[in-house]
């Protein structure tokens, strides 16, 4: 049988030669090939827009010019190496490097190279695909892993990172390093005055002003809300020096956190409380570490603010103490274990003026607690605003009473409001309700505002105290002398009265200096036509030495101690201190 016979094959090397060329044009990655000199033999369309150069501005020329420095100098010899040893360190072996453009800019590469032996001669064929945009993808994601959002420094889990690597490194070799806590000083009470957005401001000053002070020293790292973290490492490998240098650290910070800040045209003061943890030979977890400066930082802010604390393996115990101790104050009001006594006020001659509202705690278990205690607590944890509307409304109602007798109906009764209370936006308006409420006389009530409440913008400050004032309250500076004071303050806000102190008073009997200064305090309060009072009078020396300063009203225990408002009134009736 005979079969059909097929048309012969016929093999074009030229069609064969462009088919190839066509398919190296339309992949998306760079194909290079190379003689076994490193010159460049074929450069395809992919490479053309990754290196920006056309095919015959490279056919010829070494491949070394598509490499930035160190790599181009270095290039040459490799080659040699390979052909001389056919030790393939780069051949074979798909890596990340970096490539150089045209215009001269360098960006990252993956790399996979091939040798390919002929009839004895070496070429090369290099597979090029540009990761820029896979680099910026991955950096961009290690940002939302690593580095917090709002101020653009690392983040709490940077900083378990950096600690880790720490554990690894002392348990090798020792050393020590300082983890710094910070936590700024009423900072709610400024983002409520301010707003998010002036509260996000600070937040962002406050990161650049650590970065500052540390000056490539040491990491500054935001851990969350108004929270941050330094990391000082290499510091003197004995323990004693190691704390000595950390300290050192810890005033430098606090000294430039100690400021003005100039956020949307309204002037803010703040300062910081921070813990501080030695760290040294890696036995204890990352998270652990942590939790122990942040005890350490919240020791400080519990003592006084604007300081710092060591870490102490007490602190521990303490931490829990004070837990229990807040959820119990939770439920202090409700179960009515809160009530108020009574310091009263008086004059040169011994008469009553008022009383200020002393805020007592019975525990059933623990019995009385101290104020020293439970406040600073109540402080840190924001519920002082509930307590201080608590204080305001019983206050008032007793005012209310005391309108309905001749003897009683002239006293005043002062509280004392906390910068936390004062800056809630609901202050003003408490004030208002808990006086319409009651039917107390508002010339009768007086707020003692702290030190504290003048870190705060000056015109907020101004503005509140004004809108008091004009529903008739009194306005008195507690604790005068002790911090904040100045002579702007007492020029602008409209306050009545100054309260001077205990601390000026303690020895004014035996101090000439103490006694100067109470003297020129009460000098500047007649000036500006300020009422003055002084507390903590507990000895008739000390009672003398006030009057020859021209101070007529006192406070203490030598005119009488806190007492329950049934002994107050009492005390009123037979006009004798008890």
């Amino acid at each position: 049988m005979n079969l059909p016979m097929c048309p012969a094959l016929v093999f074009d090397p030229a069609d064969a030669a462009q088919h190839g060329q066509a398919i190296l044009d339309n992949v998306l990655e760079a194909i290079i090939t190379t003689d076994s000199r490193g010159l460049m033999t074929s450069f395809n369309r992919a490479a053309t827009r990754i290196f920006g150069y056309a095919a015959q501005e490279v056919i010829g020329r070494n491949v070394s010019m598509l490499m930035p420095a160190p790599d181009r100098a270095q290039h040459d010899a490799h080659m040699v190496r390979y052909e001389s040893t056919r030790e393939a360190r780069v051949i074979g072996v798909g890596r990340e490097t970096f490539g150089l453009h045209k215009c001269g800019l360098v960006f990252p590469i993956q790399l996979s190279l091939s040798a390919i032996e002929r009839d004895g001669q070496l070429s090369y064929v290099g597979l090029v695909r540009d990761i820029s945009e896979q680099k910026e993808a991955e950096s961009h994601i290690e940002r939302l892993a690593y580095y917090d959002a709002l101020t653009g420094l690392p983040n709490r889990r940077w900083v378990l990172d950096q600690l880790a690597q720490l554990h690894s490194r002392f348990a090798k070799q020792g050393g020590h390093a300082a983890l710094i806590f910070a936590d700024i000083d009423r900072f709610k009470s400024a983002n409520d005055t301010l707003g998010h957005a002036g509260g996000d401001a600070l937040l962002r000053a406050t990161g650049m002003r650590l970065k500052d002070c540390l000056d490539g020293q040491g990491l500054v790292a935001r851990l969350g809300g108004d929270e941050f973290a330094m990391l000082i490492s290499d510091l003197d490998t004995d323990a004693d020096m190691a704390q000595l240098e950390a300290a050192q650290w810890c005033q430098r910070l606090l000294h430039r956190l100690r400021c003005e800040h100039q956020i949307a045209g309204q002037e803010y003061r703040t300062s910081a409380s921070l813990g501080v943890l030695l760290v040294r030979d890696g036995r204890e977890s990352p998270e652990a570490l942590l939790a122990h400066a942040e005890l350490a930082m919240q020791q400080a802010k519990s003592e006084s603010r604007d300081t710092y604390r060591f870490y102490a393996a007490e602190m521990g115990r303490l931490a829990a103490l004070r837990a229990s101790l807040l959820n119990d104050l939770r439920l202090a009001l409700q179960r009515q274990e809160l009530a108020l006594v009574y310091q009263p006020q008086v004059d040169e001659w011994g008469d009553v003026l008022g009383a200020e509202a002393l805020l007592r705690w019975r525990h059933p278990s623990r019995g009385m607690v101290s104020p020293a205690d439970f406040i600073p607590l109540a402080e840190q944890s924001g519920f002082i605003i509930e307590i201080g509307q608590w204080v305001l409304r019983q206050a008032c109602d007793m005012l209310a009473g005391w309108r309905r007798h001749r003897q009683t109906a002239v006293l005043s009764i002062a509280i004392n409001i906390s910068a936390t209370e004062f800056l809630d936006p609901e202050f003003v308006p408490a004030v208002s309700r808990a006086l319409a409420v009651s039917g107390a006389d508002p010339r009768r009530l007086k707020l003692e505002l702290t030190e504290s409440v003048l870190t705060v913008d000056l015109s907020d400050l101004a503005r509140k105290l004004s809108a008091l004032k004009c529903m008739g309250v009194g306005l008195s500076l507690d604790d005068f002398g002790t911090g904040y004071s100045s002579m702007a303050y007492l020029r602008e806000l409209p306050l009545d009265q100054l309260k001077i102190d205990r601390s000026f008073i303690v020895e004014i009997d035996r101090s000439a200096r103490d006694e100067v200064l109470v003297r020129g305090m009460v000098d500047m309060c007649r000036v500006l036509g300020l009422s003055v009072i002084a507390e903590g009078v507990e000895t008739p020396s000390q009672r003398e030495r006030l009057l020859a300063c021209g101070c007529t009203s006192f406070q203490g225990y030598l005119t009488g101690r806190p007492m329950s408002a049934e002994d107050l009134r009492a005390m009123v009736e037979t006009c004798q201190p008890v």
